[in-house]
């Protein structure tokens, strides 16, 4: 049995006790029960759409070209590893053939999220039905569809800004105390930005 799950729509921000609501991540937090790593794969895991750059190395090659488009993430790995659908024709996959960096961004309405890491083209059938979804279908005849093909992003940094639940509440208590006292202070809590380095984990490629 594999350790992926499928990304989940974000729950609802509640500040109760009853966890049942709660994404992975939400309880993770509350419960003390995720290491870092982990939760900050657990949050990633609550988008189901990414903005993925890549880049191209055009005629400089210290100053290359990026290209970011939205994705669709298929599944996210415990180690972080994400994976894409795409043409095997198309920009971003040219691109990748040329050049591995690639960046994930990811932003709801109070958690934001950096992924720095590289990129593979995969012509992998078996991970092509695996990761298949219904929505796919809408671009291809399938997973046997000869122009599909799998992009893997194996993240070495993530950072995450999350501002959801207590965290937005003590932000916005830290505010109102700012304006009237007029202590600006940090713009930001210690827990809200955390920079987590997953290379240590990563699988050689």
């Amino acid at each position: 049995m594999r350790a992926a799950t499928r990304n989940r729509m974000s729950t609802p921000n509640r500040t109760d006790t009853n966890t049942d609501h709660l994404g992975e991540h939400d309880k993770g937090l509350r419960e003390g029960t995720l290491d870092e790593k982990a939760h900050t794969v657990a949050l990633v895991r609550e988008f189901t759409i990414a903005l993925l750059t890549t880049f191209d190395p055009g005629p400089n090659a210290w100053a290359p070209r990026p290209l970011t488009r939205p994705m669709t993430m298929l599944r996210v790995d415990d180690d972080g590893t994400t994976y894409f659908v795409a043409d095997r024709e198309s920009l971003p996959t040219s691109r990748v053939r040329s050049r591995r960096r690639a960046l994930i961004t990811l932003q709801s309405t109070n958690r934001f999220a950096a992924l720095d890491g590289r990129l593979d083209v995969r012509d992998d059938r078996t991970l092509l039905r695996d990761i298949w979804t219904r929505g796919c279908d809408f671009f291809f005849d399938g997973p046997e569809d000869p122009r599909a093909v799998a992009l893997v992003f194996h993240p070495e940094k993530v950072e995450t800004w999350d501002s959801s639940g207590a965290k937005g509440l003590r932000f916005l208590f830290e505010a109102a105390k700012a304006l009237f006292t007029g202590d600006k202070g940090a713009q930001e809590l210690p827990d809200q930005h955390v920079v987590v380095d997953l290379s240590t984990t990563k699988r050689s490629a």
